[in-house]
């Protein structure tokens, strides 16, 4: 951090300098616990056998508030002094640091929000959105040209279309990511390469199943969204 803003660190009214040995061993980095080994040695050491020690007790006294001040920040909501643990790291790439404000303040916040008339609702009504948007976003990376159909019969209706993994090993994959959403979401990242996937539909997808599995050999061929009309006079 180039510029800190003071007002949210903690400014100790005195510095223990028999203690800051033990700071050293919690926090910092290797370069700052060996700093403060070396000035702890320095002024231990006897005033002859080192007559002109590495830092003076001011130097000293600054790197011991600079290290206690990194330890402790204040939560603007409770106004409490509290360790940079109780803080959330931010989640963004282009963010550095914590959150402004402590866990404990950001649980309660949270959990008054989610009390309000209407949230559940909303709440879903928000879900299922997204949750289309990202689908929509995973099935076209995965098709070819980016038209959303299966790539065996060629079925386009959404409800029933799945990615599919053309070497099998689908449910093993599935335990690594915490839901099916989370699975789109690394696809549309890039980070989930698409190259042994391919967009089924439900019937299609169990047929490549039973064949990879039992090597039986099925035609399945879609008709298109038919009514109940259209299905009479198929019989």
């Amino acid at each position: 951090m180039s510029r800190v803003n003071r007002s949210l660190y903690a400014e100790p009214s005195s510095v223990n300098l028999s203690g800051f040995a033990d700071l050293a061993d919690r926090v910092g980095g290797i370069s700052q616990k060996r700093k403060l080994s070396h000035a702890f040695k320095s002024m231990t050491d006897d005033a002859t056998a080192n007559p002109q020690p590495l830092y003076s007790q001011v130097k000293l006294t600054s790197i011991v508030l600079k290290m206690e001040n990194r330890l402790l920040k204040k939560c603007p909501k409770c106004g409490q002094f509290k360790k940079r643990t109780d803080f959330y790291r931010r989640p963004f790439k282009k963010s550095v640091g914590l959150t402004t404000y402590c866990k404990e303040c950001v649980k309660k916040h949270t959990a008054d929000y989610q009390k309000r008339d209407g949230f559940n609702e909303k709440m879903a009504t928000y879900m299922r959105t997204e949750y289309q948007r990202l689908k929509l976003k995973a099935f076209k990376k995965v098709s070819k040209n980016g038209i959303i159909k299966c790539v065996t019969c060629g079925c386009s209706f959404l409800p029933i279309l799945q990615i599919n993994h053309k070497n099998g090993g689908g449910r093993k994959e599935k335990k690594r990511y915490t839901s099916q959403r989370d699975f789109y979401r690394h696809i549309v990242k890039g980070s989930r390469k698409v190259d042994d996937l391919e967009v089924l539909c439900r019937v299609c997808n169990a047929k490549h199943y039973v064949e990879l599995k039992y090597a039986l050999k099925y035609t399945v061929s879609f008709l298109g969204q038919s009514d109940e009309k259209r299905l009479d006079e198929s019989h």
